[in-house]
């Protein structure tokens, strides 16, 4: 009897420390699987944030290849600047020159011809200009050398006192009026007349983007590839259009499996953080 008791009490214990070992177990499990659900999450989180940093660090190159560009061109632009005696001229040059102006003083000089104000001895021959002719051929000859200088030239034209940041903001206001030719027009003379600046590579990109839209593809594409040769760097987010021409020329070239593929492998490589890059991976998502 004693041993039957005491066998019941064993299997009893047994029994309560398999159940209290199932309840340890399930409850460690739990454990585990949150803690496997935490460190997915935190591993997620530190990829996301490589990845803003990788961008971060693509920009900051981007930005200072776009400076070196810069100081590149200012650097390239002082030296176009002719020497001061170019501008000035030669002091003893210059000096020579007033004397034999002043050595004449009853002599005009037009352009390379001079005209004698002399007058003329009575012993000359029949048919000779009298001095009051030549006198009227010399005022004819100023008259015309005065209008030639007082018509404005194309490139006195150009040299507008007007902000170029306002002459841009006219025409792609003509732009978004979908007044292409206008815009087109505007863009050529910004372009002419107000040469380099922080707008030019905006410019060339709305001016090829004016041509694309009046069906002149041709035009478009030179100024695109233009644009990308000139400001290889220039994304939008730094306020360039490089990203965007090169979105345009993909686009143009969708049927062109190769040019598609080489534009779209500068787009990707130069600006992977792009808005453009990602509509042009949704646009062309499973296809060669």
């Amino acid at each position: 009897m004693k041993k039957t008791i005491t066998i019941l009490l064993v299997m009893g214990l047994l029994y309560g420390c398999s159940n209290a070992s199932k309840e340890e177990i399930k409850y460690l499990k739990t454990r585990i699987d949150t803690l496997q659900v935490l460190i997915n999450q935190n591993t997620s989180n530190i990829k996301n944030n490589t990845q803003r940093i990788n961008s971060l660090d693509e920009r900051l190159l981007l930005i200072e290849k776009r400076l070196q560009q810069e100081r590149k061109r200012q650097s390239l632009l002082i030296d176009k600047i002719p020497p001061i005696t170019e501008i000035v001229g030669d002091n003893a040059s210059d000096n020579n020159s007033g004397v034999a102006s002043r050595a004449m003083p009853k002599e005009a000089k037009h352009g390379t011809s001079v005209v004698s104000l002399r007058p003329i001895a009575s012993g000359k021959k029949s048919g000779a200009p009298s001095a009051e002719k030549v006198t009227q051929k010399v005022h004819v000859k100023v008259a015309e050398s005065n209008s030639s200088k007082t018509a404005p030239t194309k490139q006195e034209r150009c040299n507008s006192s007007e902000d170029f940041k306002v002459f841009y903001k006219k025409a792609l206001k003509r732009f978004m009026a979908t007044d292409y030719p206008s815009a087109a027009r505007m863009f050529e003379e910004f372009l002419r007349c107000y040469k380099e600046n922080s707008l030019t590579d905006n410019a060339i990109y709305w001016l090829a983007l004016s041509n694309l839209r009046m069906g002149k593809q041709k035009r478009a594409i030179e100024l695109f590839k233009r644009l990308i040769r000139e400001y290889p760097y220039g994304a939008t987010t730094m306020g360039g259009k490089t990203d965007a021409a090169l979105f345009e020329l993909i686009r143009i070239y969708r049927d062109d499996v190769s040019l598609r593929k080489r534009y779209m492998d500068i787009l990707l490589k130069r600006f992977p953080g792009s808005v453009y890059a990602k509509r042009v991976k949704k646009m062309f998502s499973g296809r060669s």
